[in-house]
């Protein structure tokens, strides 16, 4: 059984609604509801907050699995970007290498 408490009453915009007093036995957990009647409140029963709990926790486990992949993804760039530079260092070197022997080449053939 889910029960209903409200207060109807007009709030100035910015202003932080009173806290709503109830009896521990008759509502263990409180949850924030967001509809036309932005300051009522619902009881949730057992059921409804094991489900919640669960949500929760596979999104905290979604949260950690994506920020440990995050990382290794970070991680593999810079990696990979070191590797870029490594590469055209080297290919910059055996191109003034193979320009080089070009040259010699060709001044050879004229002194022939």
């Amino acid at each position: 059984m889910v029960a209903l408490i409200r207060r109807k009453i007009e709030y100035p915009p910015l202003f932080t609604p009173p806290r709503i007093t109830v009896d521990r036995a008759l509502a263990p957990t409180l949850l924030w509801r967001h509809h036309s009647r932005p300051w009522s409140y619902a009881i949730m029963d057992d059921r409804q907050l094991q489900v919640l709990e669960r949500k929760v926790d596979e999104l905290i486990q979604l949260c950690e699995q994506l920020d440990a992949e995050n990382r290794t993804l970070k991680s593999e760039t810079q990696n990979w970007k070191i590797e870029r530079e490594a590469l055209i260092e080297k290919t910059d070197t055996a191109r003034a290498k193979v320009d080089a022997m070009i040259q010699r080449l060709r001044a050879l053939e004229k002194e022939c």
